[in-house]
């Protein structure tokens, strides 16, 4: 696997490491885990744990032991962030590596939970009602019980895996850079490629994933803000590249595919600057920039197929507004014509059944996806 976002890296070797781990060793270390938590559980109980006692118990230092410190403080209320401190270091003493970094994956999966980000915005937003403290502790113990019986009966059903597999961190538009396993592993070309690549305006899966980011240590706060931009799909862009990607529209400099370009440039004489807010002003240049990365990626990949061997994707259609007009962007079909533009051939296209969403952002929800199955001839 290769992927830019370190928390997609990390929660893809986590998984790895979980079903390859013997079920009785799991099993045992999360008993350990959760009989420490409940230990510390009894103390928090009985006292208030604020920055006092939390000093007294875990360390004058407790603080800055985290590599997002000051950055985490302004999202996480003192006592939560002392509970979260006891959890690592219960894993720390608890677990080794790699199976250190599955409950360190858990951790993270309910911070936005505990912490003052509304855990229902997929935006960095507050809550409207914040609490002094949340209960991270029991939290994270039913969170982790649930997740390690998962893994448990889901190892009872699998075959015993024979391959070798893991994720990387790195640019998939140019398949790099990778360690020198990954080089040697792609080196002797691959059979398929498949992935769920991002719409054409992604989700803001950095701003959701932020917190979880930085209490892991996996970037810092400046590379989470470079991240945002860097992303295939990503729809934060500055002025200056936003001009810059409406020139490159206008000569093609990207060599995209032509349904695609002749998209893009009709997006760009349909905003009206005096209706149309921003976000909306962004979107011809960051179509663009999506499928200009996304040819890229095809380009590359492609590369390292064998003959006969495959490119699959799941994607869907997305819709935009632009000066009052409404926009179509059927991102399979576009992604099948670069495919194509750069010497595939499409092979199949299956419709896929979606899981509707009723939650804050269900009007934006994708209601429809299909599987693109493209071809090196």
């Amino acid at each position: 696997g290769v992927d830019m976002n370190p928390l997609a890296v990390a929660i893809a070797n986590a998984k790895l490491t979980a079903v390859r781990t013997d079920s009785q060793l799991l099993t045992a270390t999360t008993e350990r885990i959760i009989r420490q938590i409940r230990t510390w559980k009894r103390l928090t109980d009985r006292e208030e744990f604020d920055e006092e006692a939390t000093k007294k118990h875990l360390g004058r230092d407790w603080l800055q032991r985290f590599p997002c410190g000051d950055y985490l403080l302004r999202w996480l209320p003192i006592p939560v962030l002392g509970q979260i401190r006891i959890i690592l270091d219960i894993i720390d003493e608890e677990a080794t590596d790699p199976l250190r970094n599955v409950f360190r994956i858990v951790l993270s999966d309910i911070v936005r939970e505990v912490s003052w980000q509304d855990p229902g915005d997929l935006r960095i937003r507050r809550r409207k009602d914040p609490l002094p403290s949340y209960p991270a502790l029991d939290v994270f113990t039913k969170a982790l019980q649930s997740r390690v019986d998962a893994i448990v009966s889901a190892q009872e059903r699998m075959m015993v895996s024979t391959g070798w597999q893991h994720a990387y961190e790195g640019d998939s538009s140019q398949c790099g850079p990778l360690s020198e396993d990954a080089r040697r592993f792609l080196s002797d070309g691959v059979d398929a490629v498949i992935s769920s690549p991002p719409y054409a305006t992604a989700l803001p899966y950095i701003d959701t994933q932020r917190l979880s980011i930085a209490l892991l240590g996996l970037a810092t706060v400046q590379e989470i803000r470079e991240l945002d931009s860097f992303l295939v799909g990503s729809r934060e862009i500055s002025i200056h590249n936003r001009r810059a990607m409406e020139m490159s529209i206008e000569r093609n400099e990207d060599n995209v595919a032509k349904e695609v370009w002749d998209l893009c440039k009709t997006l760009r004489n349909s905003f009206d600057q005096s209706t149309d807010g921003f976000r909306r002003q962004n979107t011809p240049a960051v179509v663009y920039r999506y499928f200009a990365r996304m040819t890229q990626f095809m380009a590359a990949a492609t590369q390292h197929l064998r003959k006969k061997g495959w490119i699959a994707l799941i994607v869907g259609p997305n819709q935009t507004t632009l000066g009052g007009r409404r926009f179509r962007i059927d991102t399979p079909r576009l992604l099948a014509a670069t495919g194509e533009h750069v010497g595939l051939s499409l092979s199949q296209a299956y419709d896929l059944d979606t899981y509707k969403r009723y939650d804050l952002h269900s009007r934006n929800s994708v209601r429809e996806e299909r599987l693109i199955v493209l071809r090196r001839t």
